[in-house]
């Protein structure tokens, strides 16, 4: 029985003809074809496999593409899990951040782990939302780079309910949004306690000539922005002054 390896090595095979310009339009269509039909296999296997493709032996486009396959089946296929399978399956998505706190990852696979992550939370609801926000308040505080992927997963958790995410039933997307509302006391403050002390950290470090944890600094106060940007498209106007965004934010544009 395939345990995911099998796949993933066929998948990764796939991957490389999609995407090689030296691949016949035929050998390309296959492996398109074959890609699609992956995602309709069993979903165990389904999973193995994607977390196979996302490990950092395997290149950028493979790991990529493994975590756009893991979105698709939180996405359309999270019913077939049973509870202690989704479980499990959160807390991986959650330690895949950990790994993702590395200054040498790519931003497009933060950005597809940190997505993968807040996918996993619309799916599974407010429960583990108030489950997962005190480990998120504690990660952030480790250094700019686990800074910047808590902000990443604040901001893709609103904007995708509110604009992208149409699949997303009208009864669970305003169970989760008003859980992220009653979160709005500790989400707000994080992100300009956030702003606060990356900004002025990148400053100093620039001024000490400290180029590269500079940049780190400043990738941390531009995933906040972003974070604070979605938020703002739908939470009250008097939480944002309460917590001094409004503020902060133009400041910083002003800065910048």
């Amino acid at each position: 029985m395939d345990d995911g390896s099998t796949t993933a090595a066929n998948v990764a095979r796939a991957i490389a003809v999609s995407l090689d310009s030296a691949s016949s339009l035929d050998a390309r269509r296959a492996a398109v074809a074959y890609l699609e039909s992956v995602k309709g296999g069993d979903i165990r296997v389904f999973a193995n496999t994607s977390l196979l493709l996302i490990q950092k032996d395997c290149s950028s486009e493979i790991r990529l593409h493994g975590f756009k396959i893991l979105q698709h089946l939180v996405r359309f296929r999270w019913h077939e899990f049973n509870i202690q399978e989704r479980s499990e399956f959160a807390k991986v998505a959650f330690s895949l951040i950990m790994e993702m706190a590395n200054p040498l990852e790519e931003w497009a696979l933060k950005s597809q782990s940190t997505s993968l992550v807040a996918e996993v939370v619309r799916r599974e609801g407010i429960v583990l939302w108030q489950e997962l926000l005190p480990s998120l308040v504690s990660l952030s505080n480790k250094g700019p780079v686990e800074a910047e992927l808590v902000s990443m997963i604040l901001r893709w958790l609103p904007e995708d309910i509110t604009v992208h995410n149409e699949d997303l039933e009208g009864d669970r997307r305003r169970v989760l949004l008003r859980g992220l509302t009653e979160s709005l006391s500790d989400i707000l403050p994080l992100l300009y306690s956030l702003l606060e002390k990356h900004f002025g950290a990148a400053l100093s470090e620039y001024s000490n000539q400290q180029l590269d944890v500079a940049k780190k600094h400043v990738a941390a106060v531009t995933a906040t922005l972003n974070a604070i940007n979605a938020y703002a498209e739908w939470a009250p106007l008097a939480d944002l002054a309460k917590y001094h965004l409004i503020l902060g934010h133009a400041i910083l544009h002003f800065s910048i």
